[in-house]
């Protein structure tokens, strides 16, 4: 894990990434 980055984030940054990309592909931002 980068410096200063608890491992136990890791989880929460990775499934909120994933959240955040699923939302992106369900709903794309008007352009």
């Amino acid at each position: 894990p980068p410096p200063g980055l608890p491992p136990d984030d890791l989880p929460r940054i990775a499934a909120r990434a994933a959240a955040r990309a699923r939302a992106l592909l369900a709903a794309p931002p008007p352009r």
